[in-house]
C-alpha cells in the first residue's frame, strides 16, 4: 500500500509540472510544428517527457532510492539535455549517437549493467557473449533507446507501450529500487498520458518529445538487462525482446526494411509500423488501440516463456519470422500506396 500512495504522488507531481512546462514551452523553442511525415495538426509543446523526469527523479529523491540509481540519474539527465536540445535545435544525428555510447559506456562501467548472455537460442545450448559482452551492451542499450525514439510517431502511444513492458518485468522481478523506480515511471507516464491520449480531444495537448523518448528507452533497456542477466535473473534475454515488443518489432523491421529499399538507415519516413495502420484506414485511436493489444499479446508471451524456457529457442526464432512477416507485409503495402499515387497523379493530368 505504502508503494501504491509513493506512485500516486509521483503521478500527482508529473501530471502538475506538465502546464507550466507547457506555458514555457514557446519561450524555450520546445514545439514541434507538423510536416510532410507528422500526422499532428498545430504547433505542440514537446516538454512531456521532461515532466516525465522530474516527476520520477522527485519520487526517487522524496523516498530515499535516488542513491542506489544514482548513476542511471546521471545518464538519464544527460540524455535528457540532449533531447532538449535535439527538439529545439534539431542536432545531427552523429551527436545524438555520441551522446547515447557515452550514457551507454557510463552505465557499463560504473553500474555492472552488462549483457553477458542471448540466452538459449538453439535447443540444447546458452549462447553467452564472452568478450562481445561490452559492444553488445552498448549496442543493445542504443537499439532499446531509439526503438522507443522511433515508435512515438502518433498520441499516446509510446507512453501505453512502455508503461504495457513495465507492468509485465515489475510483475517478475523482486521488490527493489529497480522495481520502485519501474512503478514510478509507469505513474509518472500516467500523468503525461492526461495530456497525450486524445480521450475527449481530436488532438494531444503535448509531445514526449526527444527528451523523453530516449530517457524512457535508457530505462527501459536498464531493466531489461538487470532484470534478465546474472545467477538471479527474473526471465530469459529471449522474453525480454519479447517484453520490448512493438517498438524492437517497428525499430528491427523498419532498419531491414530502408536497408533492402536502399535508404539512409537513420532518416525520418513514413515507414513505422503506426503509419501502416493509418494508410490501412484507421483513426490514430484504433492504431493506438490495436498496437496496445499487440504489444499486451507480445509481453504475454515473453511473460509465459520465463516460466517455460525450454521454449526459448522457438520463442527467439518465432520473433525473427514476425519481424520478416512485417518487413514483407509493409514493403508491399509501401509499393502498393506508391503505385497507387503514381496511378491518381496520372489519371489527373489526362
Amino acid at each position: 500500500m505504502t508503494e501504491f500512495f509513493q506512485a500516486l504522488a509521483v503521478f500527482v507531481v508529473s501530471a502538475a509540472v506538465v502546464y507550466p512546462l507547457m506555458l514555457k514551452a514557446e519561450e524555450l523553442g520546445l514545439v514541434d510544428v507538423p510536416n510532410a511525415r507528422k500526422v499532428h495538426k498545430g504547433a505542440v509543446p514537446v516538454v512531456g517527457g521532461i515532466a516525465i523526469v522530474l516527476g520520477v527523479s522527485a519520487g526517487m529523491i522524496a523516498f530515499g532510492y535516488a542513491w542506489e540509481l544514482f548513476w542511471l540519474g546521471v545518464c538519464s539527465y544527460l540524455l535528457m539535455f540532449c533531447g532538449m536540445l535535439d527538439d529545439k535545435l534539431n542536432i545531427r544525428v552523429a551527436y545524438r549517437l555520441l551522446t547515447q555510447i557515452m550514457v551507454a559506456l557510463i552505465l557499463f562501467l560504473s553500474t555492472g549493467t552488462e549483457l553477458t548472455t542471448v540466452g538459449s537460442i538453439w535447443p540444447g545450448t546458452h549462447s553467452n557473449l564472452g568478450e562481445l559482452s561490452l559492444p553488445f551492451t552498448v549496442f543493445c542499450i542504443i537499439g532499446v533507446i531509439n526503438a522507443i525514439n522511433m515508435i512515438d510517431g502518433i498520441d499516446g502511444l509510446s507512453g501505453s507501450l512502455i508503461f504495457i513492458t513495465l507492468a509485465f518485468i515489475s510483475s517478475l522481478m523482486a521488490s527493489s529500487a529497480e522495481v520502485a523506480m519501474m512503478h514510478f515511471v509507469m505513474a509518472a507516464v500516467a500523468g503525461f498520458l492526461l495530456y497525450n491520449l486524445r480521450l475527449t480531444r481530436d488532438r494531444a495537448l503535448v509531445f514526449m518529445g526527444d527528451a523523453g523518448s530516449t530517457v524512457l528507452g535508457l530505462w527501459v533497456a536498464y531493466m531489461l538487462i538487470q532484470g534478465s542477466q546474472g545467477e538471479a535473473a527474473s526471465f530469459s534475454p529471449v522474453s525480454a525482446a519479447w517484453f520490448l515488443g512493438v517498438p524492437l518489432l517497428d525499430a528491427t523491421s523498419v532498419i531491414i526494411k530502408r536497408a533492402i529499399l536502399r535508404r539512409p538507415l537513420f532518416g525520418a519516413d513514413k515507414g513505422h509500423l503506426h503509419h501502416y495502420l493509418l494508410e490501412c484506414g484507421f483513426s490514430v485511436n484504433q492504431v493506438l488501440v490495436r498496437l496496445c493489444a499487440l504489444q499486451l499479446a507480445m509481453c504475454s508471451l515473453g511473460y509465459w516463456v520465463s516460466f517455460h524456457t525450454a521454449f526459448e529457442p522457438l520463442a527467439f526464432w518465432g520473433f525473427v519470422v514476425v519481424v520478416g512477416v512485417t518487413v514483407a507485409a509493409t514493403i508491399k503495402q509501401q509499393r502498393e500506396s506508391v503505385v497507387e499515387k503514381e496511378l491518381q497523379g496520372s489519371s489527373v493530368a489526362h
